[in-house]
């Protein structure tokens, strides 16, 4: 069975996104978790008019500048842990964080070099969006993703690999147009 195409546009997720961050931040205006006011790059960005077109900040690996995030958010706890934080909005519920948002955070705890990352899920927030008002989204669940080096070294492997085979193909490319502008 062919599956529909989404009417779920990039605008309305970064809208959706924002909304789940700054819902979950009120749910920690009581709590003694955090330290730092939650950052979200959402926030950073409503600091500069519309029309620069500036994107969220980005973050380069130390050592490969291959390797770039936009973290969702970020923060830091009582016990001066530095977290980054990855908003998700669901279409189902997620009883715990599927492997692709756990490389993604990887990904993002290799660059940031943070001490943990949380994955904020929005749970079923995506269908709710699209069928039904605000009020009756699904509950926000957060887990947390320890660094795992090994994980975190492949990455940087495997984006340093798929670089190297797009430098040949802009070689080849580069050969193709001299002799097209030769002949």
């Amino acid at each position: 069975m062919k599956r529909e195409a989404s009417t779920y546009d990039a605008e309305a997720g970064n809208a959706l996104e924002r909304t789940l961050l700054a819902k979950w931040r009120a749910s920690l205006s009581d709590s003694d978790i955090l330290t730092d006011t939650l950052v979200s790059q959402h926030d950073v960005l409503d600091l500069y008019p519309r029309e620069w077109g500036m994107r969220a900040p980005r973050v380069y690996h130390a050592e490969c500048r291959q390797l770039v995030e936009y973290p969702d958010a970020w923060c830091r706890t009582v016990a001066d842990e530095r977290l980054v934080v990855n908003a998700k909005c669901t279409r189902d519920y997620k009883a715990e964080v599927s492997p692709v948002a756990w490389i993604q955070m990887q990904a993002e705890l290799a660059v940031t070099r943070a001490d943990a990352g949380l994955v904020v899920y929005g749970q079923k927030w995506i269908a709710d969006y699209i069928s039904g008002p605000p009020e009756e989204r699904g509950p926000i669940d957060v887990f947390r993703i320890d660094p795992d080096a090994r994980a975190q070294a492949a990455i940087v492997q495997v984006v340093r690999e798929a670089w190297q085979r797009v430098s040949v193909l802009r070689e080849m490319e580069a050969e193709q147009t001299k002799g097209a502008e030769a002949a």
